[in-house]
């Protein structure tokens, strides 16, 4: 679990139990929830190295530099990822700027590995080609959006869906609810976001 610095603490208070790596003010925030930290990655530009050096062995710090080539979140992840870690939720809230969740949608579709961005009352993740086992866990709602396009079918949900071709570009989110705990997703064509989400 990769806690970023718009982490909500109910949000981090959920996987206390989990391996917890803080990125950037995430770590501040994940030790400020009694979080015990694995990781602490940082530019070391919001925050103290002297200071995160007071709860953390030097061993267990990594400093990052940011390139124009990657995002901040594919760097850390594909890091990560090459250290034999194999599936990774991020928690934070989604950016206001459009760019930056531009950034984030692509950093789900090119990361090396699983990778779900988890809000408050949302959970997104990307899928490829296959078949998917979706968890309903607390959420009422899930939505589907070609990334850029997607052929996909949809069992065990209030409106079964068969080889549907959506797109980015052409069509809205395609909206349906998980009839028990798990729904089964094939992506038979290209790739889609699934959005889970809690009523309002």
């Amino acid at each position: 679990v990769l806690v970023t610095s718009t982490a909500s603490d109910n949000l981090i208070s959920r996987y206390l139990e989990n391996e917890i790596i803080g990125l950037d003010g995430g770590i501040d925030i994940a030790r400020q929830n009694g979080a015990k930290l694995s990781l602490a990655i940082s530019t070391f530009e919001n925050i103290s190295l002297q200071y995160v050096l007071t709860f953390m062995r030097k061993d267990k710090i990594i400093r990052y530099k940011n390139n124009e080539e990657e995002t901040p979140y594919l760097k850390v992840l594909n890091y990560l990822f090459s250290q034999g870690i194999e599936d990774i939720i991020i928690l934070g809230e989604f950016d206001q700027n459009i760019e930056k969740v531009h950034d984030l949608l692509l950093t789900l579709k090119n990361a090396k590995g699983n990778v779900s961005f988890q809000s408050q009352n949302s959970m997104v993740t990307y899928y490829s080609k296959g078949s998917h086992i979706i968890m309903k866990q607390d959420y009422s709602r899930l939505y589907l959006i070609g990334f850029p396009q997607a052929v996909v079918s949809m069992e065990h949900v209030v409106k079964p869906v068969k080889n549907v071709k959506i797109d980015f570009a052409v069509n809205k989110s395609m909206e349906n609810t998980i009839l028990e705990r798990v729904s089964v997703l094939k992506v038979s064509e290209g790739g889609v976001l699934l959005v889970l989400s809690k009523d309002d």
